[in-house]
């Protein structure tokens, strides 16, 4: 049964966490664009009477004191980020800045129509309301850190005073599965290649054509770069690849995905040419996209090649075509090397997430990721390479470090135990190939032992996003449980 009236839906378990993780979803969180949260944060927090400080890089840092036997318990912290990714399908009619999530819950699953649902890391940000709205849950003084602007850089966690922390013990809940406990991850880098462009008009012989390739599963550059998901920008290379081996063409517009921490589902190219090939280039361009798609396994048989009509009346000319052609079919991307001392795990990856045309420019956008910085650097290396071999401006920023694993960890110990007492399960404790904000904050403060947990998210940074709620109602139990068992070690 699906439910959709908001009243049924703040009655899920748990309640106490869902009705805020419900407010969340009206209140608009766009990364970058976090003023709206933080403001009402900042409300919430003074309507409570708790200590709350936030600064220009839209943080906002709450404090409570011990309650029912926790008053003398050290410090923990709490953390998780307010930003959001903001995706949708294309038929959606939503407003990121302005409109209010359509959530629903079927299957166990809590959803939203059409868009992402901003589980990530909307689940974080409802529990740390729920702990400092509660007047009987026990737990130790807390330091509560909503961070914003992690999706596109980390930059909160980056612009953050932590000399305001005083806690030993750090619980980032931005983890995706109840069934593992994070203890490092990768640091990584953007990369923008931004090309001049100048377009020429056409003569009457020409005519254009919109090539799109649509429907594509998406996913997160770093968790899912191994999991065989198509990359659309790198699809279209190959297609106007093949293409230009048979005929002239000249492009004038190309576009594809919206974050570079996500692998694209879409991207568009706008193509000129002679009126008598047109007929020709369809018929091509439909036959090696289904040769492509041949190769992929079932769970993308879903993707399609969508080509219409259109009259540019400009376009760049055949020797810049040929050089972004190039680049989007030959640079490399996805998996470079799986790590060299963790099984299953991916060390070194690149994701070409966003291509945009501007109007008097056209930027590709990488995202690099590795826990080896000289890793970083020879990606870095080999970018700046291919923009002086194809005449682009090249900038990499937005670097964060990595989060080096800690053989020992008492905290981890504790909720890996506290898990396996609650469900009689254990736990898999990894490392991923993921940016958490855990490496910038235990690189400012080294003396945090630090874990990542989370319950069951499916789909992030897609509008597929799923948050199981069973998953969520036992994660809640086992933060209660940890915070319970840690008010008594005082």
């Amino acid at each position: 049964m699906k439910i959709t009236d908001k009243t049924a839906l703040a009655a899920l378990e748990p309640a106490e966490v869902m009705r805020w993780f419900l407010k969340l979803t009206e209140i608009p969180r766009p990364s970058n664009h976090e003023e709206k949260i933080a403001g009402w944060l900042c409300d919430f927090a003074k309507a409570r009477g708790l200590d709350v400080y936030t600064d220009e890089t839209r943080n906002v840092f709450m404090k409570k004191p011990g309650q029912c036997g926790g008053e003398k318990a050290g410090t923990v912290l709490l953390q998780g980020h307010t930003d959001m990714v903001c995706e949708k399908n294309r038929d959606v009619t939503l407003d990121f800045f302005k409109d209010p999530l359509r959530v629903y819950a079927e299957d166990g699953k809590l959803r939203a129509e059409g868009t992402t649902l901003g589980g990530d890391d909307g689940v974080a940000v409802a529990c740390m309301l729920a702990l400092l709205d509660s007047k009987d849950i026990p737990h130790p003084p807390l330091e509560c850190l909503f961070t914003a602007a992690e999706e596109t850089g980390l930059d909160g966690a980056t612009g953050f005073d932590a000399s305001r922390i005083t806690a030993r013990k750090m619980i980032n809940m931005d983890s995706e599965s109840l069934h593992e406990i994070v203890s490092g991850c990768a640091g990584g880098v953007r990369t923008d290649l931004t090309f001049r462009t100048r377009a020429f008009f056409l003569t009457k012989e020409d005519t254009g054509l919109e090539v799109s390739v649509l429907g594509l599963a998406g996913g997160h550059s770093g968790e899912n770069i191994a999991d065989g998901i198509p990359n659309a920008n790198k699809v279209m290379g190959r297609l106007l690849c093949a293409l230009w081996e048979q005929m002239p063409f000249r492009m004038y517009t190309l576009y594809g995905g919206a974050k570079d921490n996500a692998i694209p589902r879409e991207c568009t190219a706008g193509i000129a040419l002679t009126r008598k090939r047109k007929a020709e280039a369809v018929k091509f361009l439909t036959k090696t996209f289904e040769t492509i798609r041949s190769e992929w396994p079932d769970r993308h048989k879903g993707a399609r090649l969508e080509i219409r009509d259109t009259v540019p009346l400009r376009a760049w000319n055949e020797l810049f075509t040929c050089k972004i052609i190039r680049l989007l079919g030959t640079v490399d991307n996805g998996v470079f090397e799986m790590h060299r001392s963790i099984p299953g795990l991916v060390g070194w990856s690149r994701n070409l997430g966003v291509i945009q045309t501007l109007p008097a420019s056209l930027r590709f956008v990488f995202s690099t990721r590795s826990d080896r910085p000289s890793q970083i650097d020879a990606s870095c290396t080999e970018l700046s390479g291919l923009g002086e071999i194809y005449g682009a401006e090249v900038k990499h920023y937005a670097r964060y470090p990595g989060w080096i694993h800690r053989e020992d960890s008492a905290l981890r110990e504790l909720w890996m135990q506290t898990f396996r007492d609650k469900t009689g399960e254990d736990m898999r404790n990894l490392v991923i190939h993921a940016g958490l904000e855990c490496g910038i904050l235990s690189e400012k403060c080294p003396q945090l032992d630090i874990i990542s947990v989370g319950p069951d998210l499916s789909g992030i940074h897609s509008p597929d996003e799923a948050l199981d709620i069973a998953s969520l109602g036992v994660f809640w139990n086992v933060l209660l449980a940890v915070l319970d068992k840690l008010c008594k070690k005082q």
